[in-house]
């Protein structure tokens, strides 16, 4: 289940948002950020990367142990 808060993609000036995703077993998985403008993604306080629609980073690695159960 993923749910989103905070920041709209109409806005002009710096947004954060957020998310919460329940796990029953997690691994390793890519984030899909191609629909995203620019930023950054952090999981459980680890930097993960950045993005940018025009740029070739448009998915995103994450490994399974950054991760938590639930």
């Amino acid at each position: 289940m993923l749910n989103w808060k905070g920041g709209q993609s109409a806005k002009k000036y710096p947004a954060l948002s957020t998310a919460l995703i329940n796990l029953n077993s997690p691994a390793d998985t890519y984030f899909n950020l191609k629909n995203f403008k620019k930023g950054y993604i952090w999981i459980n306080g680890n930097l993960l990367g950045r993005y940018w629609n025009i740029g070739p980073t448009q998915k995103v690695y994450c490994p399974g142990v950054w991760l938590k159960k639930g």
